[in-house]
């Protein structure tokens, strides 16, 4: 039991990290530059925490369709994964 507790709390901790580096980088560009591409940030993360938060709706997938990236996929923080990010930035400051 205590396994699967440590875990889902890695887990928890690893999705989080993923929303704050994404509003980390909304803080220093606009949100239509705050963008990766999938690949780049499942080979940082994994590809199953990305899974789960495109799954929870706190990360949006986008495909390109014209360019010279048509077809890889975008991603970018929903209002919901920036709110969780913001919440955890603050449960970090009031430690």
């Amino acid at each position: 039991m205590r396994m699967i507790i440590n875990i889902l709390l890695t887990l928890f901790k690893g999705i989080s990290m993923i929303l704050s580096d994404f509003l980390t980088l909304e803080s220093y560009f606009s949100n239509e530059e705050s963008v990766h591409f999938f690949e780049e940030v499942s080979h940082r993360y994994g590809i199953k925490p990305i899974e789960k938060c495109i799954a929870a709706g706190e990360l949006i997938c986008k495909k390109i369709h014209i360019g010279p990236d048509k077809g890889r996929h975008m991603l970018f923080l929903s209002e919901k994964g920036r709110l969780k990010a913001m919440e955890r930035q603050m449960m970090i400051a009031a430690e």
